[in-house]
């Protein structure tokens, strides 16, 4: 049976190593997870023929190693039902600060752009991608297996 699925749609191959550990399965239920995930889930691997701004993103990121979603903060407030943008930009912010979102000041079409990498690419045609999330993760479950050293 055809669920729709595909080999280039785009998913999220959490490792089982990272997967069992406290600090994944905590953020994963966090305001946090869900406004990463919509950017995420909106990032461009592949020209846009009806997307003219997800083409220019396709063609200047990630070919250049990029995985930029063409969801701005607005779109998320919309997606997600926030009543308004200042929560979502705290949380933004935030994702910024521990280097899980990096932002990208643009132009386009004349009109300057702010643009979401959650992740950069290995190689373009395999669509191999590493995830700055996991790396935060990964970081993070190494200060506490430090701690317990100290």
């Amino acid at each position: 049976m055809n669920y729709g699925l595909s080999s280039k749609m785009p998913s999220i191959n959490i490792p089982y190593d990272l997967a069992r550990e406290v600090e994944c399965m905590d953020w994963f239920g966090t305001p946090e997870c869900r406004i990463w995930l919509a950017f995420h889930s909106r990032s461009v691997r592949a020209k846009m023929k009806s997307h003219i701004l997800g083409t220019y993103i396709f063609k200047k990121y990630y070919r250049n190693g990029m995985v930029v979603s063409w969801f701005t903060q607005k779109d998320v407030v919309e997606a997600l039902g926030y009543s308004n943008g200042s929560a979502v930009s705290k949380i933004v912010k935030s994702l910024k600060n521990k280097n899980i979102l990096k932002e990208h000041e643009d132009k386009f079409n004349g009109n300057s752009i702010k643009l979401y990498e959650t992740g950069e690419v290995f190689d373009v045609e395999g669509q191999l991608e590493s995830v700055y999330l996991f790396k935060y993760l990964r970081q993070e479950i190494a200060k506490r297996e430090l701690a317990k050293y100290k």
